[in-house]
C-alpha cells in the first residue's frame, strides 16, 4: 500500500504553471482569430499542447493520488467498524455476565433472609415452648415464698436463675424482632 499525505492541501499551486498557460493559449487563440495562422508561432501552439498533456498527466496523477486517499480511508473505516462491532460484543458479554452475576446474588440474598426468618421462626417457638415450663417454674417459686423458712437458700438460687432465664429469654426476642 502506498503512504499518500492524507491532508496534501497544495497551495503551493496557486499561481502555477497551469494558469500561466491558460493564459498564454488564450492570447494565441486571440491571435489565430485575429490576425489567422500566419502570425502564430507554430513551436509556441505544439509547446502549449505539450505542457497541457503534462498537466493533463499531472491531473491524472492528482486523481489517483485522491483515489488512494480514499481507498486508504475506506480501509480504515471499515477497520473501525470492525473494532466497534467487537468492542459491542464484548459490552453485550459482559452485560449478561453482570446480569447473572445480580441474579445469583439476589438469590443467595434471598436465601439467606428465608433462613434467617425460618431461623427466628424457630427461635419464637421454642421460646414459646420454653415459656411454658417458666410459668411452671414461676408456680414453685411462688408456692415457696409462701412458706419461706423451709429452703430459703434454695429459693434464693432458683429466683436468681429464673430472672437470668427471663433476662435470656428477653435478650433474644428484641434480637430477634430487631433482625425483622
Amino acid at each position: 500500500m502506498k503512504v499518500v499525505e492524507l491532508f496534501d492541501f497544495g497551495f503551493d499551486n496557486i499561481a502555477s504553471d497551469r494558469v500561466k498557460r491558460s493564459t498564454r493559449l488564450g492570447k494565441a487563440a486571440y491571435v489565430l482569430f485575429r490576425q489567422g495562422a500566419s502570425k502564430v508561432n507554430p513551436v509556441a501552439i505544439w509547446m502549449d499542447s505539450v505542457l497541457a498533456v503534462m498537466d493533463a498527466a499531472n491531473s491524472y496523477m492528482a486523481y489517483k493520488q485522491e483515489e488512494e486517499i480514499t481507498k486508504q480511508l475506506k480501509y480504515e473505516l471499515s477497520s473501525l467498524r470492525q473494532v466497534l462491532s467487537n468492542l459491542e460484543k464484548q459490552l453485550k458479554i459482559e452485560k449478561e455476565i453482570l446480569e447473572k452475576e445480580s441474579e445469583y446474588r439476589i438469590s443467595q440474598f434471598d436465601a439467606q433472609l428465608k433462613k434467617m426468618s425460618s431461623n427466628n421462626v424457630q427461635l419464637l417457638r421454642e421460646i414459646g415452648e420454653a415459656r411454658v415450663s417458666i410459668d411452671t417454674l414461676i408456680k414453685v417459686v411462688r408456692n415457696l415464698r409462701q412458706n419461706p423458712l423451709k429452703n430459703a437458700l434454695a429459693l434464693k438460687d432458683l429466683e436468681n436463675s429464673l430472672d437470668n432465664l427471663l433476662l435470656s429469654q428477653l435478650q433474644c426476642l428484641v434480637q430477634s424482632l430487631d433482625e425483622n
